[in-house]
C-alpha cells in the first residue's frame, strides 16, 4: 500500500512510564548506590552524572582507607569533621537520585509521595546513625581537652633552676656528635578521688608514662601519694602530702592557674623532665569507663583478701567489671598490702585497659567508652594531638614497657609527719637519676 511503512506504524506518542512495582526497584536501586536505579531505566546520561562522583570518592577510600589507623581518626576531630560533611553530601546526593527517578513513573507526583518519600526517610535514619556517632566523639574530645592550644597553665610549669625545658610533645634533641634523638611523649596520669564524702579531690593515683614513638619503647612511674617536701616549680617546698597539691592549687587560683597542671610541673621537676601532659581521671568515673569497655582481663600476681572492701582474688587470670577494677586499684588493706603493692596493681590494670582498647575490635565499643569518658575525664592535650598521641599509644611494645614505683628505701625514707601523719621524705637524687634515664633520649 503507498505509505505503508515496511517497519510497521511510527509511535509517535509517548511510552507510559514505570508502575509502582518498577519505581520501586529503581528507587531502591538509587538508595543502594546513586545511579544505579539510572542505569537501569537505561538512563545512561543521568546514571553517569549521579553514579561517577559516588564511585570516585568510592575508589579513593579504598585505596586510602588501609593507611589510615581507626583509633587515630575516631581523635582526629579535624578527619571526623570532614566525615561528617561527607556523609551529609552523600545523603543529599542520594536524595536528589532517588527524587530524579521519580520522572520515570506514570505518576511522577504519586510516586514521589508512596515510593520516594519513605525510601529517602531511610536514607535519612541510615545516615542519621553515623552521624550521631561522629558528632558524640567530636562531643567528647571538646568536653576532655581544654582547647586547641596548650593550657594557660604551662607557662607555670616550666622546671625550675636545673631541669631541662622541652617543648610541648615529643621533639628531637641531638647527641654530642650531633646525631638527631627523639626524646619521648611524656603524659601524667592522675587518679582524682573525689566523692560525696571527700572534702577535697585528692590525687590518690599518678602515674607518669613515658613512650619513644621511634621503637615503641615505654616506661610507667607511679609516684607515691605520701611524697611530703616536694619542690614546687617556683623552687619552694610544698610542705604537704603530693596527694593534696591539685586541691590546694585549685584553691589558690592567685597564685596557680591550674591545680593538674601545677601538679605535672612538680612532677616534672622531680624526675628532671618536663612532663609533655597530663589527664586527669575521677575514680567512679574510672569505673565507668571499664564497664563501657565491657570490662578487662587482669592478671593477677598476688592474693588479694581485703575484708573491709569484701574483695577477695585469688592468683591467675580474672575478668573484672567497673566496679570490681575500682577495688583492684584502690584496696591496700589485705594482709602485706601497701600502697606500692597497689602502684603495681594500677599499672597491670592500666596496660590491660591500655591493650583492650587498642585492639581493632574495640572500636565496637567507643561509643559507650565515648560518654563515660566524657563526664570523667579532663587533659591538656591540645586538640589537634590528639591523633597523633593515639598513634604513639599504638605503637607501644606490651613487652617493653618497664615499670618503676618509687618505693623505699630507695626513692624515699618512711617518716612521722604532722599530727602524726605517716609521711616520705623524697630522695630527689635518686627520683632524678631515673627520670634521666627513661625520660630523657
Amino acid at each position: 500500500m503507498p505509505g505503508r511503512s515496511v517497519g510497521g506504524p511510527h509511535l509517535t506518542r509517548r511510552s507510559p512510564g514505570l508502575g509502582t512495582g518498577s519505581m520501586w526497584l529503581v528507587t531502591s536501586l538509587g538508595f543502594l548506590f546513586p545511579g544505579l536505579g539510572h542505569l537501569y531505566g537505561r538512563r545512561w546520561l543521568t546514571a553517569a552524572v549521579f553514579g561517577a562522583p559516588v564511585l570516585a570518592v568510592l575508589i579513593y577510600s579504598i585505596i586510602v582507607a588501609p593507611s589510615l589507623d581507626p583509633i587515630a581518626v575516631l581523635f582526629d576531630r579535624q578527619m571526623l569533621t570532614l566525615i561528617a560533611i561527607a556523609n551529609a553530601l552523600l545523603l543529599l546526593w542520594r536524595i536528589a537520585a532517588m527524587a530524579d527517578l521519580a520522572r520515570l513513573a506514570r505518576d511522577p507526583r504519586r510516586a514521589l509521595l508512596t515510593v520516594t518519600l519513605p525510601v529517602c526517610l531511610l536514607a535519612v535514619l541510615m545516615h542519621a546513625i553515623p552521624a550521631w556517632l561522629l558528632g558524640d566523639m567530636r562531643t567528647t574530645i571538646d568536653a576532655i581537652t581544654l582547647g586547641a592550644a596548650p593550657s594557660p597553665a604551662s607557662a607555670g610549669s616550666r622546671p625550675g633552676p636545673g631541669v631541662p625545658a622541652a617543648s610541648a610533645g615529643a621533639g628531637a634533641a641531638r647527641d654530642a656528635g650531633g646525631a638527631k634523638r627523639i626524646r619521648p611523649l611524656t603524659i601524667l596520669l592522675l587518679g582524682v578521688d573525689s566523692g560525696p564524702d571527700r572534702t577535697t579531690r585528692l590525687t590518690d593515683t599518678m602515674l607518669v608514662v613515658s613512650i619513644h614513638p621511634a621503637d615503641g619503647r615505654a616506661a610507667l612511674l607511679s609516684v607515691p601519694r605520701d611524697l611530703y617536701g616536694v619542690p614546687l616549680p617556683d623552687g619552694t617546698r610544698y610542705e604537704a602530702k603530693l596527694n593534696s597539691l591539685m586541691s590546694y592549687a585549685d584553691g589558690s587560683p592567685e597564685r596557680f592557674a591550674d591545680g593538674a597542671a601545677v601538679v605535672k610541673a612538680t612532677i616534672g621537676r622531680m624526675l628532671g623532665h618536663e612532663i609533655d601532659y597530663y589527664a586527669a581521671i575521677d575514680l567512679p568515673g574510672f569505673a565507668r569507663v571499664v564497664d563501657a569497655a565491657g570490662g578487662v582481663d587482669v592478671r593477677v600476681t598476688r592474693e588479694i583478701a581485703d575484708h573491709s572492701a569484701g574483695l577477695y582474688v585469688q592468683p591467675g587470670q580474672h575478668h573484672f567489671d567497673g566496679p570490681t577494677a575500682l577495688l583492684f586499684v584502690r584496696s591496700r588493706m589485705s594482709f602485706a598490702d601497701s600502697d606500692f603493692i597497689r602502684a603495681e596493681r594500677q599499672q597491670d590494670l592500666l596496660l590491660s585497659l591500655a591493650a583492650k582498647l587498642a585492639r581493632p575490635d574495640a572500636i565496637a565499643s567507643w561509643p559507650s567508652v565515648s560518654a563515660a569518658v566524657r563526664t570523667s575525664v579532663v587533659t591538656d592535650v591540645p586538640i589537634d594531638e590528639l591523633s597523633r598521641l593515639a598513634i604513639t599509644l599504638r605503637a607501644v611494645q606490651a613487652n617493653a614497657v618497664e615499670r618503676v614505683v618509687f618505693q623505699p628505701p630507695e626513692f624515699a625514707t618512711a617518716a612521722t609527719g604532722p599530727n602524726g601523719a605517716y609521711i616520705l621524705i623524697p630522695n630527689l637524687e635518686a627520683i632524678r637519676a631515673v627520670g634521666e634515664r627513661l625520660l630523657l633520649p
